[in-house]
């Protein structure tokens, strides 16, 4: 009988176990911290909490399935993709985000309590209210003395649940600049190994390239260029397409009997028109 094939270890399995395992330690950190006021289970370095978590996974399921039923066990792969989602996501309610975030959104109508020049600053400056939690009253003035600046501003010590439908539309907010950033840093990253992109994609760099552009430009200057083709070539303008007589710039040229000859013609839309403008006024 042939050993069935290995799993990979980003599976549906793996991480859909992460998935549950992020969400999980997301609902119980909040909990322990501001309504048990307990020992925090995530800590600034070893999320214990996770640890103990797939501990029991990897002992009391895991290791019970491999026995009995070997078909349905997680591979070690899996178990550590899931493994390390957790780890990261550990970050989201701890530390790394949540835990000091809410405290920072309100810490500072806490110290205008006692600080008059901290009070006039702050209503001065006119902040965007769906930067921060649902406070009663529309200035700062009584902004400082709501129950979420009074009970945030340190671990929750307030009368009952926490409030914690004040922080939706932080929450939301937050979290489309926090997702945006994410985005953006990725689109920079991209941007950043465009160059191996191009090597991959050509087998050669962009200075390749550019060379390669050259040599083809020259080609297109010697050879008689196709019946209803042309290419673009810099030249000293007639005035054709708008351009001032006597300046330098882009056209598209074909080359007849070693001669340069500009196409006239061409549909130049509202955007290269736009560029063209532009390129001259400089």
């Amino acid at each position: 009988m042939l050993d069935p094939a290995p799993r990979k270890p980003i599976s549906w399995r793996s991480v859909v176990l992460g998935f549950f395992g992020v969400i999980l330690i997301s609902l119980i950190t909040p909990y322990n911290d501001y309504v048990l006021v307990n020992t925090y289970v995530i800590g600034n370095n070893l999320p214990l909490s996770a640890m103990l978590m797939f501990f029991v996974v990897a002992v009391a399921i895991n290791g019970p399935l491999s026995r009995f039923a070997p078909g349905y066990a997680l591979s070690s792969g899996e178990l550590g993709v899931a493994f390390s989602m957790v780890l990261v996501g550990c970050a989201i309610p701890s530390s790394a985000l949540m835990r000091y975030l809410p405290a920072s959104l309100v810490y500072p109508f806490w110290q205008a309590r006692g600080d008059a020049e901290l009070l006039k600053l702050l209503e001065s400056v006119k902040m965007a209210r769906w930067l921060y939690p649902d406070f009663q009253g529309t200035t700062p003035s009584q902004w400082m003395n709501d129950p979420v600046v009074t009970g945030y501003t340190g671990r929750w010590t307030g009368e009952g649940w926490p409030p914690y439908t004040a922080w939706l539309r932080p929450m939301f907010a937050w979290g489309i600049y926090i997702g945006l950033l994410y985005g953006a840093f990725m689109f920079l990253f991209a941007i950043l190994q465009r160059g191996a992109a191009i090597i991959k994609a050509r087998g050669s760099s962009s200075a390749a390239s550019a060379a390669n552009a050259v040599v083809d430009t020259v080609a297109s200057l010697v050879n008689p260029t196709a019946a209803g083709d042309w290419h673009s070539v810099a030249l000293c303008s007639d005035g054709s397409y708008g351009v001032e007589k006597g300046l330098i710039a882009s056209f598209p040229v074909r080359n007849i009997a070693q001669r340069l000859e500009i196409v006239q013609g061409v549909p130049v839309n509202e955007f290269s028109r736009g560029k063209i403008d532009a390129s001259v006024n400089e």
